[in-house]
């Protein structure tokens, strides 16, 4: 390969890289988001419960 293809190539590669990162840490936080919308819930469901009895 010519010098500038290469080095294209490992863009492309560290851009590559760079995205999976990127996903990885978004399913992370919407998996951390939705926890906290479960654990939220929970707490209301709770809470109205509490005054229907």
């Amino acid at each position: 390969y010519p010098t500038y293809q290469r080095s294209l190539i490992e863009i492309n590669e560290q851009q590559e890289i760079l995205v999976n990162k990127m996903h990885d840490e978004l399913d992370a936080t919407s998996i951390e988001n939705n926890e906290k919308r479960t654990s939220a819930a929970k707490l209301v469901e709770q809470l109205i419960s509490k005054y229907k009895n």
